[in-house]
């Protein structure tokens, strides 16, 4: 399982592109990459963050 180290920096700027541009096919493009390959980056990310909020923030 990735940890949000692993996922570096270049994860958390394809986050900042796409929020800043609300368009993922836009964030992909600035990024470099396929829109397939930025939406399973932000998946992983996104289920990283979750895990990581379950851990220290138990519901």
């Amino acid at each position: 399982m990735l940890n949000l180290l692993q996922l570096g920096l270049a994860s958390l700027r394809l986050l900042v592109l796409a929020a800043d541009s609300q368009n993922l096919t836009k964030a992909a493009r600035d990024a470099h990459m396929t829109v397939s390959a930025a939406s399973q980056r932000l998946a992983a990310l996104e289920r990283e963050a979750a895990r990581v909020c379950t851990l220290h923030f138990p519901v």
